[in-house]
Formats: C-alpha cells, sequence, structure tokens
C-alpha cells in the first residue's frame, strides 16, 4: 500500500508544470549590455531601410530585431488599409479620420522602427538617460528661431517666446511669435494640459489631454485665424520594442480643432469655421 501511494506521488511531483518564465524584461535585464557598433549601423541602413531590425540582429539583439520588424510590418499593413480607404471614400472630407488616422499611423510607425533599429544600433543596448523627460514642477522660459520657407505668405524669418507653468498633473503654456519680416506676421496663444497617465520611475510612457487656443494676425495679407484644438498627447517608451530604446519614446497627438477665419473689417465667426483633425506621429 505504501509502495502504491509512493508512487503515485512521485508521478504527480513529474507532472507538475514547470515555473512560468520570467517576463521578457527581467530576461532582458539580465543580458549583459552591448555596445553600439559601426557594423550594425550600416546594417541599419542597408538592408535595414527595406528590412527593419537588420542592424539589431548584426548588434546581436535577435528579439528586439524581431520586434522592429513585427513593428514595420504593422505599419505597412496600416498604411495599405488606410490608402485603400481614401480610395474607397473617394477622399470625402467627411469621412477623413476614417483614412487619415490609419495611414498617418502607419507611415509614423514605419519611421519609429526605422529610427528605432538606426539609434539603437548606435548607441547600444544600454538605453537612454530618463532625467530629461521628467521635468519637474515649477517654472521655466525658453526662447527660440522661427523659420518659414516655400510659402506663400511673405514672411521667412521670426522670433518666439514660450512660458511653461509645471504643477502635479497641469501644464499651463502661454506662447507667442513674431515675424517682423514682409508681410509681417504676429500670434499668440496658450495651452492647458492635464496628465491623465504619469511616467513612472522604470518608463516614460504618459497620457496628456490637451486644450489650445490660437490667434494669428496677418497684416499684411489682411486677415487673422483663431484656432481651438483639443486632443490627446502620448508618450510610449520604446523599450518595450528594443532594450536599446529604453528611455526613448514615441509621441503621438489626435484629436479635434478648429478655425475660424475673420478678414478686413469682418469678424471671424465660428459658424464659417474649418473643422480640423489633429494628427501627429513622430519619434
Amino acid at each position: 500500500m505504501s509502495a502504491a501511494v509512493l508512487s503515485l506521488a512521485l508521478t504527480v511531483l513529474t507532472a507538475a508544470p514547470d515555473a512560468p518564465p520570467a517576463p521578457v524584461e527581467e530576461r532582458l535585464e539580465l543580458l549583459p549590455p552591448t555596445p553600439g557598433s559601426p557594423l550594425a549601423a550600416g546594417a541599419a541602413v542597408l538592408p535595414g531601410l527595406l528590412l527593419h531590425g537588420s542592424g539589431h540582429f548584426v548588434l546581436g539583439e535577435p528579439e528586439a530585431a524581431r520586434n522592429l520588424l513585427a513593428t514595420q510590418g504593422i505599419g505597412v499593413a496600416s498604411f495599405v488599409a488606410g490608402f485603400a480607404l481614401l480610395a474607397g471614400t473617394g477622399a470625402a472630407n467627411q469621412l477623413a479620420p476614417l483614412y487619415v488616422i490609419p495611414t498617418i499611423g502607419g507611415l509614423g510607425a514605419i519611421s519609429v522602427s526605422w529610427l528605432g533599429d538606426l539609434a539603437g544600433s548606435i548607441h547600444g543596448s544600454e538605453g537612454w538617460p530618463a532625467s530629461g523627460w521628467r521635468p519637474e514642477a515649477g517654472l521655466s522660459l525658453s526662447a527660440g528661431y522661427d523659420g518659414l520657407f516655400a510659402s506663400k505668405l511673405d514672411f521667412q524669418h521670426g522670433m518666439s517666446l514660450r512660458l511653461d507653468w509645471r504643477g502635479e498633473r497641469l501644464r499651463l503654456s502661454p506662447w507667442g511669435s513674431w515675424h517682423p519680416q514682409g508681410s509681417s506676421h504676429a500670434a499668440a496663444g496658450v495651452l492647458l494640459a492635464l496628465q491623465l497617465a504619469r511616467p513612472r520611475p522604470e518608463t516614460v510612457t504618459a497620457l496628456d489631454l490637451i486644450l489650445g487656443v490660437a490667434h494669428q494676425r496677418f497684416p499684411g495679407d489682411d486677415f487673422h485665424v483663431t484656432t481651438g484644438e483639443v486632443y490627446l498627447e502620448g508618450r510610449a517608451d520604446l523599450g518595450f520594442l528594443a532594450r536599446s530604446l529604453r528611455n526613448a519614446w514615441a509621441l503621438a497627438r489626435v484629436g479635434w480643432g478648429i478655425d475660424a477665419y475673420g478678414y478686413e473689417g469682418a469678424d471671424a465667426l465660428i459658424s464659417d469655421g474649418l473643422p480640423l483633425l489633429v494628427i501627429d506621429i513622430g519619434m
């Protein structure tokens, strides 16, 4: 009787499932860092322009290479679907979100996968510093140069000024710009951002809801325009694609807005406004 019990116990122990594998991030942390190399960077250019992830494959990061290649595939599929919808709807303005979002989103994914492959191949697998992407609460002032070229509007060089106040979850950013040349141009506006998802210590991923109002005047061309926008701005840490891209991020904005135009001797009317689709994707 005791032998039968012992035999059954051994069978159960033998059939017990193994411990679940560690998450991908933990497995990657155990691997020694891989320095960037000119050979990997070259592979990211050729054949990497057509086959994303080639640089990381040469770098010795096959899992990252597969992730980047899959991202390229998703981007191509999204772009093709968007283009097909564009053709199928006859580029109807009322249906613009149906084809613009997958088309631009696909192009963004393709750009991110290739630029990520190139940047990671040059930088190596240690990731990027995180401190610069988490500005602390407080007040900051920035000034810059503005340039507008290859435009029908007759102004090129100008300057801009922006003030940023950051609280725990709110950001208030009044700004202005001025182009004194040619027909001249002046603009002012304000952005109010509410942080819906805050970045954690191990990632720079975040999500903001942003409201924006701006007014631009074109004295030489006798018109002005007032713009209102509301959109979501998401920032995704690219560390899930490759450890070489930890703390590097892709930025996407999507939302809605309206332009109200006014002309010399006539005020801008919301009823005559031009609706806007706000979409922007980059790295």
